[in-house]
C-alpha cells in the first residue's frame, strides 16, 4: 500500500484496508474554497490532505473515506458519524470538524482542524518511552478532554497514543472519533466498533459487548495507553487473539517490573484505570484528573524538597509585604508563639545528663492549648501525630509504609506528606495502597518517641477516603498487637473527615507506659473483609484522649 514517507502505517496486528488510490492523487482538488495540497496519512477507512482556504490563507485537514468503502453503507454511516459526533464538541484538547459533505458517489469528506504537531505513538517509536512527569501531563489532558465528549454522551472507543496528537506548543488533542459511540445507540453501528481498529489498548467489555459498553471503556483504553507511554511497550504482546484473551482474563503486568524507576503510585493509578471489571475502574474522567493532578503535585514537592531541604515541614504562604495595620496583634501574637517554639526547640535540643537513660518514656507534646481545665488538674490531650505543629522538625516526619504479597511487587502502599492534604488544608498524611495481589496486606506505621499512654482512655484520628466505598483497616500499638476490630470508614465526596475512636482500657498486650509506634493495617479477605483492596485516604491529627 503506498504510504506518505512522513507519515509511515502503522502495522496494528488487524485488517488494514486498501484505499486502492494512488498517493496523493487528491492534490489541486477544490471542495469549496478549499484546495487540497498534498497527502498526509491515511489508515483504515481512507487518507487525509493538507488542504488551504484560497482566500484565508487558513490551513486545514480533509479526510476523504476511501472510495471502495464509499458503496458500503456501514462505512459511509461511520465516517459521516465521526464527522457529526466532533462536530458536536468544542473542546481545545478535540480537534474540531467544520464541514461536511459529499461530491460524489465515491467522494465523502470532511473538514477539520489542522494540527501541527506528532501523535504519541509516532514519538513513541522515536524516543522508546516518555518520563512518567510528562506521560502524566499528556494523560490527564487526555482524560480531561474525554471527559468533556463523556458528559456530551459520546464515548470514544479508540483511545490510543495514536490518535493522541501533540502540537509544536505542547498541547494535547484527541484526534479520530470514527468508532465513536453515543450513549444509547444500538444496532450495527455499536458492534462495529469490535471488528476496527487496535486490539492493543481494548477495553474487555468491547470484546465481550460491543454495544452495551459505557465511559468507563475509554478510562480502560487511556490507561493502556498511559502504560505502553511509560514502559516504551504495550500492555500485552502476541499474535491478536492471545492480545484480546489477555485483555478479558490475563494478569496485567507491573510496569515497575518493567521499570523500576517507575512511581509506584503511577503503578497503581494505572492497574486501577485497567481494572478487568468496570466497576472497580475510576468511574469518571474527572476521577482520573484527580488522581493524575495528587501525583504530579507529590512529584513537583518531592523535587522541591531535593532542593529546599526541610521543606516539607512547613507550609509556605505568599503574605502581602506591608500588612495592614488591622493585623499588627494578630502578627504580634504570632511572634511570641514563634519565639515560644524556638525556646522549646531549645530545650528540646539539649542532651539528657549523664547516668540518665534516654529511653525513659516523655511526652512528645505539652498538652493541647485546648485541654480541659478542672482547678487546678489538666485534662491532656496527646498530638502523637500531626505535621503541622511548630514543635516538628523535619527528622520528627518519619512514617513508613510497608507492603508484602504474592507476587510481592503488586501490592504496594505509600505514605507522604501531603502540604494541602490534613484538616483544614493544613499539611497532613496522603496513604495509597493496592493490595490486590493475593493475600497481600498494607500499612502504615508512624514511629514514636517513647510515651506514657496509661493516663489516656482512647486513641483517636481523623481519617478521609477520597473514593466512594468503604475503607477498612485495623489498628495496632507496639509489637504487633491488635486494638480494634476491622474499622470501616465510609467515603462520601472526599471533603468529610472521619474522628475514629478506639478505647484503649481493653488492651491486653504490653504495657502502655513506652508506647512507640502506632500502625494502620490493611489486608485482604486473608484476615478482613478488606475492601476496596485500592484506596487513597489522608491521615491527621493522631491523639490520645
Amino acid at each position: 500500500m503506498p504510504q506518505d514517507p512522513s507519515h509511515p502505517g502503522k502495522d496494528d496486528g488487524v485488517q488494514v484496508f486498501n484505499s486502492g488510490e494512488p498517493f496523493g492523487h487528491r492534490a489541486g482538488l477544490v471542495i469549496g474554497k478549499y484546495l487540497m495540497i498534498h497527502e498526509i496519512g491515511r489508515g483504515g477507512m481512507g487518507t487525509v490532505y493538507l488542504a488551504k482556504h484560497q482566500e484565508l490563507g487558513r490551513l486545514v485537514a480533509v479526510k476523504f473515506l476511501a472510495r471502495h468503502l464509499a458503496y458500503d453503507k456501514l462505512y459511509v454511516e461511520l465516517f459521516l458519524r465521526e464527522a457529526k459526533a466532533a462536530a458536536k464538541l468544542n473542546h481545545p484538547g478535540i480537534v474540531a470538524v467544520h464541514d461536511a459533505g459529499c461530491l460524489d458517489p465515491e467522494t465523502y469528506y470532511f473538514i477539520m482542524d489542522y494540527v501541527e504537531g506528532q501523535d504519541l505513538d509516532l514519538l513513541l517509536k522515536e524516543r522508546g518511552k516518555f518520563p512518567v512527569s510528562e506521560a502524566l501531563d499528556y494523560v490527564r489532558q487526555a482524560a480531561s478532554a474525554l471527559g468533556y465528549a463523556h458528559k456530551h454522551k459520546i464515548i470514544h472507543r479508540d483511545v490510543k497514543p495514536e490518535n493522541l496528537m501533540l502540537t509544536e506548543a505542547g498541547s494535547l488533542k484527541v484526534c479520530d472519533l470514527g468508532l465513536a459511540k453515543q450513549l444509547g445507540e444500538s444496532g450495527a453501528l455499536t458492534q462495529s466498533g469490535l471488528f476496527m481498529g487496535t486490539p492493543f489498548y481494548i477495553s474487555p467489555e468491547r470484546l465481550r459487548d460491543a454495544a452495551a459498553i459505557d465511559s468507563r471503556a475509554d478510562i480502560y483504553s487511556l490507561g493502556a495507553s498511559f502504560f505502553h507511554l511509560i514502559t516504551g511497550r504495550i500492555p500485552y504482546e502476541g499474535a491478536p487473539a492471545v492480545i484480546m484473551a489477555m485483555h478479558l482474563n490475563g494478569p496485567l503486568p507491573e510496569p515497575r517490573e518493567l521499570d523500576p524507576s517507575i512511581d509506584p503510585e503511577v503503578s497503581v493509578i494505572i492497574r486501577r484505570m485497567m481494572a478487568k471489571e468496570p466497576a472497580e475502574r475510576y468511574q469518571t474522567m474527572e476521577s482520573v484528573i484527580e488522581a493524575l493532578t495528587e501525583s504530579q503535585t507529590r512529584m513537583h514537592s518531592q523535587t522541591t524538597a531535593l532542593l529546599k531541604p526541610f521543606s516539607r515541614a512547613t507550609a509556605q504562604v505568599k503574605r502581602p509585604a506591608v500588612p495592614p495595620r488591622s493585623n499588627r496583634w494578630t502578627i504580634a501574637a504570632a511572634v511570641v508563639v514563634l519565639l515560644a517554639a524556638i525556646v522549646y526547640g531549645v530545650i528540646r535540643s539539649v542532651p539528657p545528663p549523664r547516668g540518665t537513660d534516654s529511653k525513659t518514656p516523655q511526652s512528645v507534646l505539652p498538652p493541647s492549648a485546648a485541654a480541659a481545665k478542672s482547678g487546678d488538674a489538666v485534662v491532656a490531650e496527646r498530638k502523637i501525630f500531626d505535621l503541622d505543629g511548630s514543635w516538628h522538625s523535619p527528622d520528627d516526619i518519619r512514617f513508613v509504609a510497608w507492603a508484602s504479597g504474592e507476587p510481592a511487587p503488586q501490592a504496594y502502599c505509600g505514605a507522604f506528606a501531603d502540604p494541602r492534604g490534613g484538616v483544614g488544608g493544613s499539611m497532613g498524611m496522603r496513604v495509597i495502597y493496592d493490595i490486590t495481589a493475593s493475600q497481600s496486606s498494607a500499612g502504615v506505621r508512624l514511629p514514636l518517641n517513647a510515651i506514657d499512654a496509661t493516663p489516656f482512655k482512647q486513641l483517636v484520628f481523623k481519617v478521609k477516603a477520597r473514593d466512594p466505598g468503604a475503607l477498612e483497616m485495623q489498628v495496632r500499638l507496639k509489637d504487633g498487637e491488635v486494638v480494634s476490630e476491622p474499622l470501616t470508614v465510609t467515603a462520601g465526596d472526599g471533603a468529610d473527615w472521619k474522628e475514629i475512636r478506639i478505647a484503649l482500657k481493653d488492651f491486653k498486650g504490653p504495657p502502655l507506659n513506652s508506647l512507640t509506634e502506632v500502625d494502620l493495617v490493611f489486608a485482604d479477605g486473608s484476615s478482613f473483609h478488606g475492601e476496596p483492596a485500592r484506596a487513597v485516604f489522608w491521615v491527621d491529627d493522631v491523639e490520645l484522649q
